[in-house]
């Protein structure tokens, strides 16, 4: 049986550098306890995410353009607002 390869970054889910190439070519998480172990994949699939400020800590925000990792082609945040 051959290994996954891992991939550099931190997961978008849970914020651990536990990604690897799945099956299929998906970017997944190895972590069992990551809430999201997709969103890596989810993200390089389409091109609006809420940032970390949304998913994390639920901060009130505007709009705007973020880099999930460093040097990645920005996407759109569509902002937070408390409810």
């Amino acid at each position: 049986m051959t290994a996954f390869p891992l991939v550099q970054g931190f997961c978008p889910g849970c914020g651990k550098p536990s990604l690897f190439l799945g099956s299929g070519g998906y970017v997944t998480c190895a972590r069992i306890d990551c809430p999201e172990p997709d969103a890596a994949s989810t993200l390089l699939e389409r091109r609006r995410a809420p940032c970390s400020s949304a998913t994390f800590r639920r901060l009130p925000h505007q709009p705007h353009d973020w880099e999930p990792q460093p040097g990645m082609k920005p996407v759109h945040c569509p902002g937070f607002t408390a409810a």
